[in-house]
Parts: structure tokens; C-alpha cells; sequence
């Protein structure tokens, strides 16, 4: 049984009290997956060209370890701690690696075709894969797709043009000057986020959580589809006809 507990939606953590985080903590450590072990998986261990296939190694921490060319078929990687994990030249497709959390880790010639990349966290990921699961894609060194968890993420100025980024968390973003134009963001969460002169023209904003307290100055909404909490002023675009705005 799966256990995520790095939920980003506001709406999600309302009225949950402490005793039922605690709760969900304590499962989630006794999920961890039958596989990992320490006296294995440990920071600099060497597992180059392995066969991992089958490994349920959720909500495992697997820092620092070296598994280039490693092949991965059914393995279960969900929740786990990339950081600084080498996946150089890895077959890791169709794997589940949702809610993992890849912190400089290196993804060079990795095959993550069809791979399950939900509410997974990135940054500083080193090199390009040699294929990621359709919608995906690498910029400014972040794994970005839909239900990517990207709070914080530093995306000013980066070209997001026509990217499914539907129900990511981009709560606090920048996305200064960033180029959005045709992204779908249904669902997404801007709260927070900077997206002054971002070009977010013919986007899908339908359903987008913010942008409450967002910088909206001189960002271009010109024939987006537009429904979501707050609309700033220069939000001229298509708004949501009979679904009203907000959730």
C-alpha cells in the first residue's frame, strides 16, 4: 500500500489535524518498501549495471547511489530520495517514481518511457534522458509535467511553451518573463507564484488555483482560457462561461 503524504493543494490539507499527520507519517515509514535495506542501498554504494527488476524500494532513501545502467522492470521507486542518485544510461521505463524526489540527480541517457512521474520533485537534475514519459520534459535543470511538484521552482524566463503542466504545484514560482504561451495549466497551483511579463498567451488556465497573491504585472493573457481564483485585472482572455470562477 502507497502512502503519499507530500499532497501541495491547500483544499487537500484542510481540517487535517495533527494526530491524523502523524498518523499518516507513521504509515508511510512502515510502508517502506520490503526491499530497501541500508546495508544495500547506502550513500556511494556502487550498483552500476545491476538488474533491480521487481525492487520495491518505496519510500526509500537511496542518496548517492550509483546505479548507471541499472535496469529497473517493475520495480517500485515511489516516494523515494534521489538525491544525488545516478540513473546514467538506467532503464527505468514504466516505473512508478511518483512522488519521488529528484534532487541533483543525474538522469543522462536514462530511459524513463511511460514512467509514472505524479507529484515528483526536482531540481538540479544533471544531463538529458534518452526518452521521459509523454508530457514531460527537462527545463532549467527541473522535471516538469502534469502534477509536477515544483514549489519555489526558478523558471524565469524559460521557454514552457505548449507544456502540460495541469495540475503542478507551482506555488511561489518564478516565472518571470517565462514563456507559457499554449501550456495547459488546468488545475495547476500559482499561488504565490511571480509571473510578471510571462507570456501566457492561448493558455489553459481553467480551474488554476491562484493566483492569489500573485505578480501579475505585465503578463500577457491574450486568448487564454481563464478560470481561477483572484483574476488580475490584465486577465483578458476567454473566462470560464458557466462554470464560475474558482473552485
Amino acid at each position: 500500500m502507497r502512502v503519499v503524504t507530500s499532497v501541495h493543494h491547500t483544499k487537500a490539507r484542510t481540517g487535517i489535524g495533527v494526530a491524523a499527520l502523524l498518523m499518516l507519517s507513521w504509515m508511510a515509514t512502515a510502508c517502506t518498501g520490503p526491499d530497501c535495506s541500508s546495508a544495500v542501498y547506502f550513500p556511494g554504494a556502487d550498483l552500476s549495471g545491476t538488474d533491480q527488476s521487481g525492487k520495491q524500494l518505496q519510500l526509500c532513501d537511496l542518496t548517492g547511489v550509483n546505479f548507471s545502467g541499472a535496469t529497473f522492470a517493475n520495480a517500485n521507486l515511489a516516494d523515494s530520495i534521489l538525491t544525488g542518485t545516478n540513473f546514467t544510461n538506467a532503464n527505468l521505463s514504466g516505473i512508478d517514481l511518483g512522488s519521488a524526489s529528484f534532487t541533483g540527480t543525474t538522469l543522462t541517457g536514462a530511459n524513463l518511457n511511460g514512467a509514472n512521474l505524479a507529484l515528483a520533485g526536482s531540481s538540479g537534475v544533471v544531463g538529458n534522458p534518452a526518452s521521459l514519459p509523454f508530457g514531460w520534459a527537462i527545463r532549467n535543470n527541473y522535471l516538469v509535467g502534469p502534477f509536477a511538484d515544483l514549489p519555489g521552482a526558478t523558471l524565469n524566463n524559460v521557454n514552457l511553451a505548449g507544456l502540460d503542466l495541469s495540475g503542478a504545484n507551482l506555488t511561489n514560482a518564478n516565472l518571470t518573463s517565462a514563456n507559457l504561451s499554449g501550456a495547459k495549466l488546468t488545475l495547476a497551483d500559482l499561488t504565490g507564484a511571480n509571473v510578471n511579463a510571462a507570456n501566457l498567451a492561448g493558455a489553459n488556465l481553467r480551474f488554476t488555483g491562484g493566483p492569489a497573491n500573485a505578480t501579475t504585472a505585465s503578463a500577457l493573457f491574450s486568448g487564454a482560457t481563464i478560470c481561477f481564483t483572484n483574476q488580475p485585472a490584465s486577465a483578458t482572455g476567454n473566462s470560464c462561461v458557466g462554470v464560475g470562477v474558482g473552485w
